[in-house]
């Protein structure tokens, strides 16, 4: 289900939710909400939207993880509001 869609010209934003069969009984459901800022953007601002829509969704059912998709400097600005886990994928040159 769609939650949220913000398109502007510096963010652009969509935020959903999920509940697959096989998810486990504790967790209501899965927020995902997937972020592009543009390069120009005020990034405090872009900041302050992604805390404000992930607070939103944390409303709704607290106990449902809310992962963030995006460029990973965004990640790195959130950090001081939630707790963040960063897997980075390096991919090689030529492959």
């Amino acid at each position: 289900m769609v939650r949220e869609a913000l398109c502007s010209p510096y963010i652009e934003l969509l935020s959903v939710s999920l509940h697959p069969f096989y998810l486990l009984r504790k967790f209501p459901q899965i927020f995902i909400t997937f972020v592009y800022i543009h390069l120009k953007a005020n990034v405090e601002n872009a900041t302050q939207v992604i805390v404000e829509t992930v607070h939103r969704r944390q409303c709704i059912a607290p106990d449902g993880p809310s992962l963030v998709m995006g460029d990973h400097s965004i990640i790195v600005n959130l950090r001081d509001h939630s707790q963040t886990f960063i897997n980075m994928l390096h991919v090689l040159p030529g492959t």
